[in-house]
């Protein structure tokens, strides 16, 4: 049996509006077992949550904004209708500017934890290459990884990775 890989629809995201429908329908018949999303383009997530049931794919996580402030309510939403319990986010790239930003990034991330757990949900963070850049004597990562409350995942995107 093949492992259940998924794929993230922002791969195809320039396909997505013209034929959301059909282009998620050929994923499913290339054998993938899921996907990530994070919203659609000209369908509802509930219109989404129904085809992906119907062709039988899995939502093993969003990618969506912290669940903070005025994003709170629909990252929450959108995890809830399709059904999901992981939420992933990116950080921005001026974050890495120094140890204080990097700092101030991770108590954001701390608090959108806190906020996330009190829904059910599990917080992880998508790296890109900023994260491994040098911010003072130490690389963004590990910075992240000192400050960051270790219930926060991990999503090593391996493309950036390399």
């Amino acid at each position: 049996m093949a492992p259940p890989i998924a794929v993230q629809l922002y791969t195809v995201r320039d396909l997505l509006p013209g034929d959301f429908a059909g282009t998620v329908t050929r994923i499913a018949q290339s054998g993938y077992a899921g996907v990530e999303t994070g919203g659609f383009q000209g369908v509802t997530t509930q219109e989404a949550a129904r085809l992906f049931a119907g062709l039988g794919l899995k939502v093993p996580s969003i990618h969506a904004a912290l669940p903070l402030g005025d994003q709170e309510k629909p990252t929450v939403e959108l995890a809830q209708v399709l059904g999901v319990h992981r939420v992933v986010a990116s950080t921005p790239r001026d974050a890495f500017a120094s140890a204080e930003t990097v700092r101030a990034l991770c108590d954001t991330w701390n608090q959108a934890q806190q906020v996330a757990q009190r829904h059910g949900l599990e917080l992880h963070l998508h790296n890109h290459w900023w994260e491994f850049t040098p911010v003072g004597d130490r690389n963004g990562l590990d910075l992240l990884l000192k400050y960051l409350n270790p219930k926060i995942g991990i999503q090593v995107d391996t493309y950036w990775a390399q």
